[in-house]
């Protein structure tokens, strides 16, 4: 009598998810195979039955060579929103360097910044801004979510230094951007700034796959003519008036005065916004929230008096792109400024608060004066001590206005100096009908009497110009006897 035991072993099948690079190959059953494509093999298992293998192969493209990120310069991890720390496995940053990798749920090839993180990376060869936009941020969400169901965003910036950086706008997972005033970055900075309130309790924010160039590498390394430090385009200017109705006198009336650094000289170099008046101006580069103060104001106030004694007043805004605005207080005279709650900002918005009512001013005043706005930060190295040494303190507030009453006259008019800041000398010329100088005298006015009683006794009936001028300008009066 015999007796069988039958084991019936079973076949098995398995599915493999693999990914070369173009011009690399794939060991698969004898084959090395170049081409994306699902391609299957029967072999044999552990048990000696038939076992189908099933290959999806993918081919990424070669990355252009050189032109990939491939060292993180800086990784501020932000955290989940539930304020817990992000997973281990979620924060490698090495896993932003390279070609990105294809997004395949519950696979973890990408670093999440967190609510609030940043990364930056730097390139190995310099991008180029070419035609189109010239890097694409990808970003990785799984189950394919689109960003109006999975907001997660994230500002994103350029630089070809590493400390100076223009922005180039706001990504919602997946972006393409421009290098804008920039003909070549070296890096990129990648800030999350996702709402919290969008998300469940384990989310974590951006998540940085990787970076493509679009445009290659740069070939050449231009000078773009970018300035750092201080403002170097004026985006508008609406000024206000003067304390007695009138317009803002030239050449204090322009606005190109306010940009680069502060000066301490004699000429007019500044910008009188008049009373209620605004100017909006821009930074070539994104100023970052640092320790400290971030900004500095500096205003022309002749001799330096305390704010009491001359109340020119403004308020501080400022703005990442120019249309979302965040006051940040209001200053008197010079002021320094910290961006607050503001990560980072490129605009700045003025806007004169000076009291017109206050008897401070005289009816030629024409507002807070604007010689320069610049960083504090960002490497730009300026100490608030040597600012000071360059504030210019010896010109005018107020526009020197010369005007005679009565005018016409009989025996005499009254020449009056409105807006003279100190003891000034003039020479006064009389030219007759015929252009004739017929008086030449030099006369001084002080801040205690600031008028000029013009003798007309022994001029005969006609118009005359009267020409007075001294080594800031020349006035000229037209008298009627």
């Amino acid at each position: 009598e015999y007796t069988l035991n039958l084991t019936i072993n079973q076949s098995s099948t398995s599915s493999v998810n693999a990914s070369i690079t173009e011009g690399e190959n794939y060991s698969f059953n004898g084959q090395n195979l170049t081409t994306a494509g699902t391609y299957t093999a029967t072999l044999q298992n552990a048990a000696g039955c038939d076992s189908v293998v099933t290959l999806n192969l993918t081919v990424n493209p070669a990355p252009v060579a050189g032109c990939n990120a491939f060292s993180v310069i800086n990784f501020t991890q932000g955290q989940r929103a539930d304020a817990t720390n992000v997973t281990t496995i979620r924060s490698n940053p090495e896993l932003a360097l390279g070609m990105p990798e294809p997004v395949v749920t519950n696979v973890v090839n990408f670093v999440s910044l967190g609510f609030g993180g940043s990364i930056t990376l730097a390139f190995e060869t310099p991008i180029a801004n070419g035609a189109g936009n010239d890097i694409r941020i990808d970003e990785a969400t799984w189950n394919n979510n689109p960003c109006n169901r999975y907001p997660e965003r994230a500002d994103v910036f350029a630089s070809q230094d590493g400390v100076n950086f223009v922005y180039l706008g706001l990504a919602c997972q997946d972006a393409s951007f421009d290098l804008g005033a920039l003909s070549w970055a070296q890096y990129v900075r990648i800030v999350d700034v996702s709402d919290l309130l969008s998300f469940n309790a384990d989310a974590d924010g951006f998540d940085v796959n990787g970076i493509e160039c679009l445009n290659g590498a740069a070939t050449s390394l231009n000078n773009d003519g970018l300035v750092a430090c201080s403002l170097q385009e004026i985006v508008s200017y609406t000024p206000g008036n003067r304390k007695n109705g009138t317009a803002v006198g030239a050449p204090r009336n322009n606005p190109a005065n306010a940009l680069g650094t502060p000066q301490n000289n004699n000429t007019i170099n500044f910008t009188a916004l008049g009373f209620g008046g605004t100017m909006v101006a821009k930074f070539d580069y994104v100023v970052f929230n640092q320790p400290g103060n971030d900004l500095r104001v500096t205003e022309t106030s002749f001799g330096n008096p305390s704010c009491n004694n001359y109340p020119e007043k403004a308020r501080v805004s400022v703005s990442l792109d120019g249309n979302t605005w965040t006051e940040l207080g209001e200053i008197c005279q010079d002021g320094e400024l910290d961006l607050g709650t503001l990560p980072y900002a490129q605009y700045i918005r003025i806007q004169d608060a000076s009291p017109m009512s206050s008897n401070k001013f005289n009816g030629s005043a024409d507002g807070f004066d604007v010689d320069a706005v610049v960083v504090l930060n960002n490497g730009c190295g300026t100490s608030s001590a040597r600012l000071a040494q360059m504030d210019n303190t010896t010109t005018p507030d107020a526009s020197l206005v010369i005007s005679a009453f009565p005018n016409p006259m009989e025996d005499y008019t009254i020449v009056n100096f409105e807006g003279l800041e100190n003891d000034s000398d003039f020479n006064l010329q009389i030219l007759d009908a015929a252009g004739r100088i017929i008086r030449n005298n030099n006369i001084r006015v002080s801040t205690a009497n600031p008028s000029y009683l013009f003798d007309a006794s022994e001029l005969a009936r006609g118009i005359y110009q009267v020409i007075i001028a001294n080594e800031n300008g020349s006035h000229i009066i037209r008298l009627v006897k």
